[in-house]
């Protein structure tokens, strides 16, 4: 079993695993050839679901095992989260799966050159513990029909003002919708519901695509 590759977008993988962190301190990754796959499960009945291509994140990314190229792993949030936020202003960043010498536990090894024109290297080492493909057999995405409109999410400093002052009026939850217009554009729709107070805000003139997605499911 062997996994190695550079980060290439350490800002996007470090606000990917802060948001992720916040809801669960522990994540199943599932590593394959294409894709970066995280599972989260807060309850029995609820899962999280984030999906990346492996060009989002990485670059000569190399990945072997006996299960397809697949490698499961149940990896602590917070630690890795930590190791991230450790090489942010660093030029260049190694990820890769070991076992640790001390020990022989498994890790995920980030290695980070501390300026582009020294060979003084700093390593953060993530301990992990791997998982059998029959462990997370009855793990995987739910299956959705394609979706009927794709938009460009607003920028995220502006979603996460509106989400805050959101957050003050007490509300649990938050409604997501996208949806296409009369005219054929695009708009985005965030809102809340209460028993005393009902708050909506939209985005209009949205272009297509996204990034990567996240998806959630509650039976």
């Amino acid at each position: 079993m062997r996994f190695k590759t550079d980060i290439t977008n350490i800002t996007t993988f470090t606000k990917l695993i802060s948001c992720l962190s916040s809801i669960s301190k522990v994540a199943w990754l599932k590593l394959d050839e294409e894709q970066i796959h995280f599972t989260l499960m807060q309850e029995p009945t609820v899962q999280v679901f984030a999906t990346l291509s492996k060009e989002t994140l990485f670059s000569t990314y190399r990945i072997a095992s006996a299960s397809s190229n697949t490698i499961n792993l149940e990896v602590p949030l917070p630690i890795l989260l930590r190791a991230l936020r450790s090489c942010a202003s660093s030029p260049t960043a190694t990820l890769r799966l070991t076992k640790r010498a001390a020990d022989n536990v498994p890790i995920l090894c980030i290695t980070v050159s501390t300026t582009p024109s020294s060979s003084t290297l700093v390593t953060q080492e993530v301990p992990v513990r791997v998982l059998a493909p029959a462990t997370v057999a009855g793990l995987c995405e739910p299956e959705v029909p394609p979706p009927q409109v794709s938009v460009v999410l607003p920028g995220l400093a502006a979603v996460r003002g509106v989400v805050e002052r959101m957050n003050r009026l007490g509300v649990k939850r938050v409604r997501l919708e996208a949806r296409r217009t009369q005219g054929g554009g695009r708009e985005f729709r965030m809102g809340v519901v209460g028993e005393e107070v009902t708050v909506e805000s939209v985005w209009r003139g949205l272009g297509t695509g996204l990034a990567y997605y996240m998806s959630s499911l509650s039976d």
